[in-house]
């Protein structure tokens, strides 16, 4: 009859588990006996754990993203309220409370959808107020009205007088202390600099009045209301063939009036930013736009105090530049929200906010991959080893928002889980790049890769340092620069303090660069001219440091012509640099690329896992390059464990404290697959105490199966 038993490192008796799945030995010394115990001595081998992709509890769906809509906060209700926007022409409303976002239900027959009006909140009344933009149908001069106390309920407003002509993207307040909208300038057609004003009282009435020389003629520009000072204050826009960055006041006290205002240290000029009033510091707040950098957005955030009319710079939007957004100031949380807009390459629905007590810091309202990083595939990881962590940044992602958060992982911790840190001014999201711990330095650095938002392959280098804080820095070095490339390999050469590159795509290359860190030629790049006979050109390779030997190896990789490869070549980095081949010992790997390596230092070995070549197949095996040896050894390893599966596109790092080989996500083709989770391959002492399984007697065998 069948026996449960437990194969555990305990036991008396010695058995290499093998991947057949069952085992038949001689059992007249331990017939009747169980449960077994027997020794996996796998310590070389290592077992597979992992931990899955966690995703978020589901919250409160945001607005479908959006820019060039209207917003205002309600004070009564402590909320911001969004109307309308593009792509496509919307009318739909929703309100972001209590840290949730839900659409409003509405009762009435909403404005027409468009984009370009503006939204402003009539305290005196609790209602919300749309003017103009464009529909389908063309631009737009009505004024709409959303009741808020009970039903909110949407009516036209009726208005006397004669009203502006229709128009979009103009600068729209609400001038509390005589309940009134002012409306200046926009687009109808030609670029206006008019101003306007409509009573909310009883009988609403346009009017056409402001003494004083107003503003050059523009649209795109953002104002906002100095209750304090009984003001409008309006910053950039665009005149039709310029950015600007002149700051214009409109007194609002007897007959509005224009005048000037000199500011000290303007930011650039630009359009299509935000604008918020900060009554608690008594300034003006604007973030991001676009400049004559088009049609990449700014991150840039600025304050202009008005006690000083000195700008300042505060921190820059972490998430993503962003276009054609809206902002609001919460005096419940003393912070400005920021929402949706244009990233340049897409639109958005990211909600963040800009803590501005004590030291102003942004914060992920809805993160979007709380939990674990998105599926993604070409990403960078590294191990920082001061802090015990693994560090990974963008890469090819299995949906949008691209990803511009850095994620870090608590290696010393058992119990951990991914953390993403949204650091300012960082690079764009990328795939295909690579990137190494600088010790001395205490830093991570980057280079290469395809840049998702200009479409071009990079050659920059960016440094990453977490003291004092988190901090991005594109270095600038010196020298002839190595051609933009992606899917390359690159160490860092400790023992010269250097990093060292070679190969990658779009070209097949096989060009060995060296970048000094330290010393006379420091951050100069170089080419170097290996001896000896050099592999052919290829990307998808991969290439460790052997610190054992001085050198680094490359395994595998694609050539022109599709020729995927298998051989091994080291780099001697001692004294000039020389390549060799080597023709290692044993069973061989199946040719590969965009696999993933490590160099085990515990075992002085390579290891590899996965890849795929171009029959096609997507590949599961581990195999180790044993360099201890007298001889250099290939052995394909079997770890215990239900192991990742088939999968390429993927970075391993080395926990040299847990000695482990550890990687995240990665992708199948067949069928179409970006994973989520995070692997390691434990050799140490972390490997499964006991395998479950059973015995079955037969004659004078027992038939383990586990």
């Amino acid at each position: 009859m069948p026996l449960d038993f437990l194969v555990t490192r305990r036991s008396r008796l010695a058995l290499v588990l093998v991947s057949a799945g069952f085992l038949a030995i001689a059992t007249s010394a331990f017939a009747g006996k169980a449960p077994l115990e027997l020794s996996t001595n796998v310590s070389r081998d290592g077992a597979w754990s992992s931990i899955p992709a966690v995703t978020p509890p589901p919250s409160a769906t945001p607005p479908p993203a959006r820019m060039a809509y209207g917003a205002a906060w309600d004070t009564q209700r402590n909320r911001m309220i969004v109307f309308g926007g593009h792509p496509t022409f919307r009318n739909d409303t929703w309100v972001l409370e209590a840290g949730a976002w839900q659409q409003l239900v509405t009762a009435g027959t909403p404005p027409s959808p468009r984009y370009g009006h503006s939204c402003v909140y009539d305290s005196a009344n609790d209602r919300l107020i749309v003017f103009g933009g464009i529909s389908g149908s063309g631009n737009l001069n009505d004024v709409w009205s959303l009741t808020l106390s009970g039903t909110p309920t949407w009516a036209p407003l009726a208005t006397s007088g004669t009203p502006p002509s229709a128009r979009l993207y103009s600068v729209v307040t609400y001038d509390s202390a005589n309940q009134r909208l002012v409306v200046f300038g926009g687009h109808d057609g030609a670029f206006r600099n008019d101003t306007w004003t409509l009573t909310l009282g009883a009988t609403p009435t346009w009017s056409n009045a402001a003494a004083g020389t107003p503003p050059p003629a523009r649209d795109l520009s953002h104002g906002i209301y100095d209750a304090s000072r009984q003001r409008m204050v309006l910053y950039g826009g665009w005149s039709g063939s310029d950015f600007l960055n002149d700051t214009w006041q409109l007194s609002l006290a007897g007959t509005p009036t224009w005048s000037p205002l000199a500011t000290i240290g303007t930011p650039s000029k630009r359009r299509e930013h935000s604008a918020s009033y900060d009554p608690v510091r008594d300034r003006m707040i604007i973030a991001g736009g676009l400049d004559v950098g088009y049609p990449t957005p700014l991150s840039e955030v600025w304050a202009l105090s008005f006690s000083t009319d000195q700008w300042q710079q505060l921190p820059s939007l972490p998430d993503n530049r962003r276009t054609a957004h809206e902002s609001v100031y919460d005096p419940l949380l003393d912070r400005m929200i920021v929402h949706g807009g244009y990233s340049g390459t897409q639109y958005l629905s990211t909600t963040m906010a800009l803590n501005l007590s004590g030291t102003p810091e942004w914060v992920d309202l809805f993160p979007a991959f709380a939990g674990s990083p998105s599926a993604r595939r070409e990403y960078s990881m590294v191990v920082d080893p001061v802090r015990e962590q693994m560090v990974l940044f963008s890469g090819t992602q299995s949906s949008p928002p691209l990803d511009r958060g850095v994620w870090t992982f608590d290696l010393s911790d058992p119990d951990a889980a991914w953390q993403r840190h949204l650091i300012a001014n960082g690079p764009n999201p990328r795939h295909g790049h690579t990137a190494v711990w600088d010790a001395p330095r205490d830093r991570m650095l980057m280079f290469g890769g395809y840049d998702d938002q200009s479409l071009a392959y990079l050659n920059e280098l960016w440094e990453l340092k977490w003291t004092p804080s988190p901090t991005w820095t594109l270095l600038s070095p010196g020298g002839t620069l190595p051609s933009p490339r992606m899917a390359l390999g690159m160490i860092h050469d400790p023992v010269r303090d250097r990093l060292v590159i070679m190969g990658g795509h779009p070209q097949y290359l096989n060009e060995v660069w060296e970048l000094p860190l330290s010393g006379a030629n420091a951050m100069q790049w170089s080419q170097l001219s290996p001896a000896g006979t050099a592999p052919a050109p290829r990307w998808g390779h991969s290439f460790v440091y052997d610190s054992h030997r001085d050198q680094a190896i490359m395994f595998a990789g694609t050539s022109e012509g599709g020729v995927v490869h298998d051989d091994v070549w080291t780099l001697d980095l001692t004294g000039g640099t020389s390549w060799a081949q080597l023709n290692p010992n044993g069973p061989m790997p199946l040719k590969r690329l965009v696999h993933t390596a490590i160099y085990d230092p515990s075992l002085e070995r390579m290891l590899v896992y996965g890849g795929g070549n171009y029959d096609p197949v997507f590949l599961l095996d581990t195999w180790e390059l044993r360099l201890s040896d007298q001889h250099p050894r290939w052995k394909r390893m079997h770890p215990l464990g239900r192991g990742p599966g088939e999968r390429d596109l993927i970075t391993a790092v080395y926990d040299a404290p847990r000695t482990r080989l550890a990687f995240f996500g990665g992708f199948r083709e067949d069928p179409t697959t970006f994973h989520a989770d995070t692997w390691f391959l434990n050799w140490g002492s972390d490997e499964p105490d006991s395998i479950e399984g059973t015995a079955q007697f037969s004659g004078n065998q027992i038939v383990v199966t586990w």
